[in-house]
């Protein structure tokens, strides 16, 4: 199967299910609270390589990722399961069933430098990462450059991870890859998300969201285009240097406390945006930045 754009084109040569080494007892897992605040959605990251420094064929590659994923779905049954409908229960829940990982292999007739990585949506999105979730939760595109680069586009249902998770899994995935032990271990027990009784909400929490205000004329506003739009929707992605990010975060850092470089680039990116709001007349608007945060740690 080919997929083209006016770019390149990405041609699968391969397409299989990429089971867990040693599947747990089946068994269903149901949704937290938090988990029932995201919709479907599918989410994805994308990694990019070099043409490795030792000869090694794209082919023993493939393979040892096969292998040491088949490894670490061991450790993350959900991500080897599906979502279904549990009739003892009534409602959906994340079966653990080992139904396994949809696992593509392509080629591209693209090298990396060539790749446009400021726009995402112009060259990753259907074309290296898988186009969506056809079978279970979890979906893996490995693909291989002109260049003997290589790219690996994950693609996962957003109600069984979210970024912290995903981010556990892939490390423990690499780790395993490289013969390491896997430094983090997930927990799958359900009591520490139970609701509270009674109870308890904040008032902090009428400023988790901002309202939306489409426009009065949809017709004559296409959402998401930049053509004239006022609420334009584009994707970028940022490349930032080590040393960059090192030097932002000391920048940030006074009275002895340290900042990470998380919240360091995410206040020089709102105050760019700031600034080039007040340079074009817009000093009275908001100017709002969202970050989803990791609350694991806050859980009593």
């Amino acid at each position: 199967m080919d997929i083209r754009s006016d770019s390149f084109s990405v041609k699968v040569t391969q397409k299989e299910v990429v089971h867990a080494e040693e599947a747990c007892n089946e068994h269903w897992l149901p949704f937290t609270n938090f988990d029932l605040l995201v919709p479907p959605l599918e989410v994805g990251s994308i990694f990019f390589y070099k043409k490795p420094a030792h000869a090694t064929s794209f082919f023993t590659i493939v393979n040892t990722l096969k292998a040491s994923l088949s490894q670490a779905l061991a450790l993350y049954p959900p991500l080897a399961g599906e979502i279904a409908w549990n009739g003892a229960a009534g409602e959906n829940q994340i079966h653990c069933n080992n139904r396994g990982v949809y696992f593509i292999e392509a080629v591209a007739d693209v090298v990396l430098k060539e790749l446009n990585l400021y726009n995402p949506d112009e060259c990753i999105e259907g074309k290296l990462m898988p186009k969506k979730l056809l079978h279970g939760v979890l979906a893996i595109q490995v693909t291989k450059l002109k260049c003997d680069g290589m790219v690996i586009g994950i693609m996962v249902d957003h109600r069984i991870v979210d970024g912290y998770s995903a981010n556990m899994f892939i490390s423990s995935w690499a780790d395993i890859t490289r013969s390491k032990t896997p430094s983090m271990i997930p927990s799958f027990e359900r009591s520490y998300l139970k609701p509270r009784s009674p109870k308890v909400y904040s008032p902090l929490i009428d400023n988790v969201f901002a309202p939306f205000l489409p426009p009065s004329n949809p017709d004559t506003n296409d959402l998401g285009k930049e053509d004239g739009d006022k609420y334009p929707h584009v994707n970028r992605v940022y490349y930032i240097e080590g040393e960059q990010l090192k030097m932002l975060q000391q920048l940030v850092n006074e009275n002895g406390a340290r900042r990470s470089k998380l919240v360091a680039f995410t206040s020089f990116l709102w105050k760019l945006v700031a600034l080039s709001m007040e340079n074009s007349g817009k000093q009275n608007e908001a100017c709002n930045v969202i970050v989803a945060v990791d609350g694991r740690r806050r859980l009593s």
